[in-house]
């Protein structure tokens, strides 16, 4: 909470804080908007945390609202960005982990608790690695960058001399042409291809926006690995 308070902090010495009528936090998922608390997979210290409750008593009592960071990104992508005049979309997020969030009818559809759309979570592989989530074979454990990493080196995939594992040293490799970081990526992209092609046969959508940071990566090798699907973008913010 120290690192939100230090950013709250932040924020409130800009001269402008003084016309603030509320707090938007868009926050890893899964979140219950309801309750004003947040879960989120990769933040194994906060279970049921209230966020919502804790921001407000630290800007005095203003009012917050709280939406998933997928939902989030989706708004700003329908509002300014690739998914602009599109009435029904699937925006998402590749890096840490996979978020999303969805457009349909032309409005932003968050649910009831703000985690709609949380694409990262549904399972494309039943008997899949366990994901911290409690199911298996979920997207986010198959495609994110950490996961991406950590398949690369369970097949075999070695560093460079600078033992740099990272995500970014396993897209490197595969850039060279090393068949264990190829395999890696392609696995990633059948993954949100799968998702992605579940999502438009679930709800129709027209077209599916990708940010973060392997989003042209994952684009150009979902294209391939997709079949009939949406039309398939990066996000102009993501980047790379």
């Amino acid at each position: 909470m120290r690192a939100v308070e230090g950013v709250l902090g932040d924020l409130a010495r800009s001269p402008l804080w003084g016309r603030t009528g509320s707090v938007g936090i868009g926050s890893a998922g899964p979140v219950d908007a309801s309750a004003g608390t947040v879960s989120p997979v990769n933040v194994p210290g906060w279970r049921g945390f209230p966020l919502v409750e804790r921001v407000r008593a630290a800007t005095g009592g203003l009012p917050v609202e709280l939406i998933g960071d997928g939902v989030a990104i989706t708004a700003a992508e329908h509002w300014q960005g690739a998914a602009r005049g599109h009435d029904n979309a699937l925006c998402m997020v590749v890096s840490t982990g996979v978020g999303g969030g969805l457009v349909l009818g032309g409005r932003l559809h968050p649910g009831p608790t703000g985690n709609a759309g949380h694409i990262g979570h549904i399972s494309v592989d039943l008997d899949g690695d366990p994901c911290p989530c409690g199911a298996r074979g979920c997207v986010e454990r198959i495609a994110s960058g950490p996961n991406i990493a950590r398949r690369a080196l369970e097949r075999g995939w070695r560093p460079g001399p600078d033992g740099d594992t990272s995500a970014e040293a396993v897209a490197a490799a595969a850039r060279a042409g090393d068949p264990v970081a190829v395999a890696s990526f392609e696995r990633a992209a059948q993954a949100l291809a799968a998702g992605i092609a579940a999502t438009a046969t679930l709800v129709e959508i027209d077209i599916a926006v990708i940010g973060g940071e392997w989003a042209r990566p994952a684009t150009s090798s979902s294209r391939r690995c997709a079949g009939r699907s949406p039309t398939t973008r990066p996000s102009p913010s993501s980047g790379v």
